[in-house]
């Protein structure tokens, strides 16, 4: 049996509802007394908040298609170039609430569709009686009914009556799960939905959710929207709509960041956290390549190495050697996921004459970190292999894109191809029997990782002559 507080009710009935469990919403701000910690400011695996680096163009766009009654959104581009940070700090600022879907490579269209319900809590009535509370806090005399309250507020002599429902209930049923009734249920709640990953799920959930744009751009509420977002070229590669409601949805793309915005990360936290970056600046954003999450992992590690949680009373300045201490500390709680990547990309076996994989992951470590065109890597193959067709390099640097193969590769906003993480840059020359550069941050630890026989695995694997199938 659920009850609720009648005077709760009377209170949302004029006010409004308090915000939904499991809703993200901004937090209450900080009281000046009160002391972040480095893990507030530097946040490699959620979006940055404090740590934020403002996108003045992108979070303009996203603005402007949310102050658009039934405009919808899908956020694109490289994965770190910091499309969750974005969209996350532009909600929060906006003052608008929302909750947040997760997608994998498991996730169908049932499962998005339910996480949404079960972050709203939905429950279907299974039987109602009624009761009445009363309040001597009324200061008028007034009989008010509203679906709103779920049942009547009587205020007479100064005594406030809830005529309320008393409800059973439980959690929705199968075919109460439809994107009509969610897209109600968020309305109600002045609530935005974030799907993040979209570009994890196969392309019939795809096509399921461009048909979940279109219930949402009719629904046509002012403060809810749908906004996807995915790790791709193109707005098409993670959710294309339908032609009827093309011109509702917004197609937001976000570049990867430059090497400034990566420096004004290390600067901004570095004057929140009172610690100076200036003498290996440089350094972390090169080993960056673009990617946020790996300048806040770096910069996260640094004051992890000195044992700074809180911001010190004296600037402390960041040194070389810092810095390589938190190399190597990231690269070893980075090498288990990197080995598994590899095990996928380069060691999955194929019965052909060219083992594709392990010849183009070969080429691409012996090219500079930020990778090299096709052409490029198409010369380095065919130093070894004088005859590999073109056509098979085309195709299978699609596939090493995708999580059946780790999605080792991708491709960036200029036209190269390179390894996803610059970590995994160093552990492909590493295991292909490549020198990685002396002063490079990770080396010291993943050489320690990779024995001989896997060395002699990526030998072969990079041979013309490739494995038949076990």
């Amino acid at each position: 049996m659920c009850m609720m507080n009648p005077f709760r009710k009377l209170r949302e009935y004029f006010f409004g509802p308090a915000p939904e469990s499991g809703t993200e919403t901004e937090p209450a701000p900080t009281r000046p007394d009160t002391l972040i910690s480095a893990a507030d400011v530097f946040t490699p695996t959620s979006p940055a908040v404090r740590g934020f680096v403002p996108r003045e163009r992108e979070s303009k766009l996203l603005l402007q298609a949310l102050a658009t009654r039934g405009s919808q959104v899908v956020t694109f581009g490289e994965s770190g170039a910091g499309k969750s940070s974005l969209v996350t700090k532009t909600l929060r600022d906006s003052g608008r609430n929302f909750i947040v879907t997760r997608c994998t490579s498991q996730t169908d269209y049932d499962a998005v569709i339910k996480s949404a319900f079960d972050k709203l809590g939905a429950f279907q009535v299974t039987s109602r009686q009624a009761s009445e509370s009363t309040s001597a806090h009324a200061q008028s005399t007034a009989s008010i009914g509203s679906e709103l309250i779920g049942g009547t507020v009587k205020i007479e002599g100064g005594v406030a009556s809830v005529v309320e429902s008393v409800e059973n209930s439980s959690r929705v049923v199968e075919y109460q799960l439809t994107a009509e009734n969610l897209a109600v249920a968020l309305s109600k709640r002045d609530l935005s939905w974030v799907i993040e990953d979209f570009h994890k799920v196969d392309e019939s959930t795809r096509d399921g959710l461009a048909d979940v744009l279109k219930v949402f751009s009719d629904n046509n509420h002012p403060s809810t929207a749908v906004i996807v977002i995915g790790a791709t070229e193109s707005a098409a590669a993670v959710v294309e709509a339908p032609a009827d409601v093309t011109r509702r949805v917004a197609r937001i793309q976000v570049p990867p960041m430059t090497d400034d915005q990566l420096g004004d990360i290390l600067d901004t936290g570095g004057a929140l956290m009172s610690v100076d970056f200036s003498a290996v600046r440089d350094e972390i954003v090169r080993k960056s390549a673009g990617v946020a999450s790996v300048t806040h992992a770096l910069a996260l590690r640094c004051l992890q190495e000195l044992g700074i949680d809180t911001p010190p009373d004296v600037t402390v300045e960041i040194r070389d050697d810092t810095l390589r201490a938190a190399g190597v500390s990231y690269a070893a709680s980075m090498q288990s996921d990197i080995k598994e990547r590899f095990e996928k990309g380069l060691f999955l076996k194929r019965k052909r004459k060219y083992d594709n994989c392990g010849i183009i992951l070969r080429a691409i470590a012996s090219l500079p970190e930020n990778g090299g065109t096709h052409a490029e890597i198409l010369a380095k193959i065919r130093e070894q292999s004088a005859e590999y067709p073109a056509s098979n390099l085309t195709s299978y640097l699609v596939e090493l894109g995708g999580e059946d193969r780790g999605a080792l590769v991708r491709k960036t906003a200029d036209g190269k191809h390179r390894f996803d993480e610059p970590m995994q840059h160093t552990y492909a020359q590493i295991i292909f029997d490549l020198k990685p550069a002396a002063d490079d941050l990770y080396a010291s630890e993943l050489e320690t990782q990779v024995s001989a026989a896997d060395r002699e695995r990526a030998a072969a694997a990079a041979d013309e002559i490739g494995y038949d199938e076990e």
